[in-house]
Order: C-alpha cells, then sequence, then structure tokens
C-alpha cells in the first residue's frame, strides 16, 4: 500500500465514524456538518431570546432602545445559524450572548428573586435562561459537540417551564391589602409615583395600588425601609412621621424616576 492511499483512508476515516457522522478527530465544522439546519439548537436559542426580550417590551409597554439592536442581530443571527454550520458564526453568538446578558444581570436579578410579579418574572427568565442556555450551545456547537447541545437545550427550556408554572402560583397567592379609614392611597402607575401627597402627622396608613405588570417598591429616605409591591397588588404600609416634607420613592434598579414628596403636616 503506497504511501498516498494510507493518507487518504485515514483521512477518510477521520471524517466518517462507523454511524455516518463525522469522527472526533475530524475539524468543528465538519463535525456538524452533517446536522440538519438550525439542529445544533443554537438558532432556536436566539429566537427564544428575541421572543422573550420582546416580551418584557410588551409588559413594560415601551422600546426598550439600548435592547432592540441586540434583538435585531439575535434574529438574523438566528436565521443565519440555520444556514449555516460556520463555527463562527456559533462563536459569535457566544460572544454577543454573553455579553447581552451580562450587561442586563443587574437588572433582571430583581425581577428573577420575585416569581410573584409573573409576567415580568417569566419573561425575563426566558431571556436570561434562554440567553444562557445560547452560549452553551453555540459553545458546544462551535466544538463540534452538537449532539449534547440538543440535550442542553432540552433541559434548560423544560426548566424555565417548571418556573413558569412556579411564578404563576405564586402570583395567584398574592392578596390585595384592605384599606382602613384615613388612608391615603398612592397608585403607582406607568414607572411613576404622584409628584406629592399631603399627609398629617402621626401615624397614617398609606394604600399603595400598584397597576404596573411590574414589580415597584415604596420606602422613604430615612424612615420606611422598602416595601415590596407586587405587580397588580394592592399593599399597605404605615408611616409615622414628624411635621415636614420627606422624599419617597421606589428603590428598584431602573425605577429611579419614581420618586415623590411627602408634606406632612
Amino acid at each position: 500500500m503506497t504511501q498516498t492511499t494510507q493518507d487518504n483512508q485515514q483521512t477518510r476515516a477521520a471524517f466518517a465514524a462507523a454511524d455516518g457522522s463525522p469522527a472526533e478527530t475530524a475539524p468543528p465544522e465538519a463535525r456538524i456538518a452533517h446536522i440538519a439546519p438550525g439542529g445544533d439548537g443554537v438558532a432556536a436559542g436566539l429566537f427564544t431570546v428575541v421572543a422573550g426580550a420582546l416580551g418584557i417590551m410588551a409588559v413594560l409597554g415601551e422600546v426598550l432602545v439600548e435592547v432592540l439592536p441586540f434583538v435585531v442581530v439575535f434574529a438574523g443571527l438566528g436565521f443565519w445559524a440555520m444556514r449555516t454550520a460556520s463555527t463562527r458564526v456559533r462563536w459569535a453568538v457566544a460572544g454577543l450572548m454573553t455579553l447581552f446578558v451580562g450587561v442586563n444581570l443587574l437588572y433582571a436579578i430583581g425581577d428573577l428573586a420575585h416569581p410573584e410579579s409573573s409576567a415580568a418574572f417569566i419573561a425575563t427568565a426566558v431571556v436570561i435562561g434562554g440567553g444562557v442556555v445560547t452560549i452553551v450551545l453555540a459553545v458546544l456547537a462551535a466544538r463540534g459537540r452538537p449532539a449534547v447541545g440538543r440535550r442542553v437545550w432540552a433541559a434548560g427550556f423544560a426548566a424555565i417551564g417548571i418556573l413558569a408554572v412556579i411564578s404563576v402560583a405564586a402570583g395567584s397567592a398574592v392578596k390585595d391589602d384592605a384599606a382602613r379609614p384615613g388612608d391615603v392611597t398612592v397608585v403607582a402607575e406607568n414607572f411613576a409615583f404622584p409628584d406629592e401627597l399631603q399627609l398629617e402627622s402621626g401615624t397614617t396608613g398609606l394604600l399603595v395600588d400598584n397597576v404596573d405588570r411590574v414589580r415597584h417598591n415604596i420606602s422613604v429616605e430615612g424612615h420606611l425601609s422598602p416595601v415590596e409591591l407586587p405587580a397588580d397588588s394592592q399593599v399597605r404600609v404605615e408611616v409615622d412621621l414628624d411635621a415636614g416634607e420627606y422624599q419617597y420613592l421606589c428603590t428598584v434598579t431602573g425605577h429611579e424616576n419614581m420618586r415623590g414628596t411627602l408634606l406632612v403636616r
């Protein structure tokens, strides 16, 4: 047998395992080339993150201009990943998704810690959970192991489904507080509190009506620690204040514009 024949046989063996798929010694792109377009789960992960991001915008009732470029890029990469087995595309997905998850994690942690606000919790879980799963899928596919990637996809989104069920159950368990005589109603709507409220000195009840689909909290600087306000709920809090002016606000990250003044007589 000539040296050329031996080299050709070794090359064929490297690219064709016993089951017809590329062998471990084949380059990564050769190892994922036999997978059907989108079969490594990367495109599905990208589209899931896009859907979750659009869901968050729907919950908030506004377009997040800082998130929109990522949505457009991820959608484009999703269609591209369905058409090509390029490892460069997978590495690009892994890098951009890592950046996206890292930038938004600070805002997401608060929502993920409060499953009782179901709409925001589920959308955020889809974005962050789907983003992490997509990073894993992209890295596995780029390294030529898409079969493992499909198992990660199944497990990851099954976990998100379980979290969604838990969140809905937690949200249904939230009960509104009842108003008492003399209470002052405070409406949290469209990420805003009333600019000014007038109270009598001494102990006063505040019935805070959060009509938004996301969580807030309420605190009075130096006098009341943050009290959680689940989405679509009414929470009663009491404050004991002397005459004067006080600042009240929501301390949730990203809700910095939710503040006002308490005028106590």
